[in-house]
């Protein structure tokens, strides 16, 4: 099984091979890096202060409040993201997709928990795919459908 660790730049061969179930590593150095800045989210939104996504909607709905409860935010969030329709995407991209988009939370930009990596590297050594329906995304980015119905998995 190939290994990808996170803490270096992501190959073609690696995305490539992520159709298959691969080994993900999370070494302590990235996973230092993401709750520093995990720490700092979990500060900024303690000051009462909008954060987008978090306190707040997405997209046009940016200047409602977000649910109190950072669960049933989540909740409400995938909820609201549940409009995918049409054929699912191949599994080989969702795949691979979802290797990116764990490279890119372990980073450290994002404030998201490493739980969070963890969570994608122990699906991505699996032959699980989440089903991700081709039509439907949102914002400039458009990738919040998709990755909702793959959060929602």
């Amino acid at each position: 099984m190939r290994k990808v660790d996170l803490a270096a730049p992501l190959l073609p061969a690696d995305l490539l091979a992520a159709r298959d179930p691969i080994t993900v590593v999370v070494d302590d150095r990235t996973r230092a890096t993401m709750e520093v800045a995990r720490r700092y989210f979990d500060k900024v939104k303690g000051e009462d202060r909008a954060v987008y996504g978090a306190t707040t909607g997405f997209g046009a709905l940016v200047n409602y409040a977000g649910r109190p409860d950072a669960r049933d935010q989540a909740d409400n969030t995938l909820a609201h993201l549940g409009a995918g329709q049409g054929p699912d995407l191949d599994p080989a991209v969702v795949r691979a997709t979802l290797l990116v988009r764990a490279w890119s939370l372990a980073q450290g930009a994002s404030g998201a928990s490493p739980h969070v990596v963890d969570a994608l590297a122990a699906m991505l050594a699996t032959t699980f795919t989440p089903a991700v329906p081709r039509f439907g995304s949102v914002g400039a980015s458009g990738d919040l459908i998709p990755l909702g119905a793959a959060a929602q998995a």
